[in-house]
């Protein structure tokens, strides 16, 4: 299984491939909101390579929350809080967001 540093890694270069060469993506990076580096467009693919790699590596993952798309409780908000949001399900064991 997967630990949250591999999670990350995992995100911040799936978000940099969709940027292009030089982009500076970090675990700050925002994704949502103000600041946002990806499109709406861009999130949605983003959010189907994670469920992709959930799916490979045994992670349960909801896409859907109450909190979802709010700019200031989403777990889509930066690279980070996405990172966290995909571990809580291992670490946590759940089986549906928080």
């Amino acid at each position: 299984m997967p630990d949250k540093d591999a999670i990350q890694n995992f995100i911040i270069d799936a978000v940099a491939s969709g940027l292009g060469e030089g982009a500076k993506i970090g675990p700050e990076t925002a994704l949502l909101g103000k600041g946002a580096v990806l499109s709406s467009l861009r999130l949605v693919e983003l959010l189907l390579q994670v469920e992709d790699y959930c799916l490979e590596n045994d992670i349960p993952f909801v896409w859907t929350t109450d909190a979802a798309l709010s700019e200031k409780r989403s777990h889509y908000r930066t690279v980070e809080s996405l990172s966290g949001y995909v571990y809580g399900f291992l670490s946590d064991g759940r089986k549906d967001a928080p």
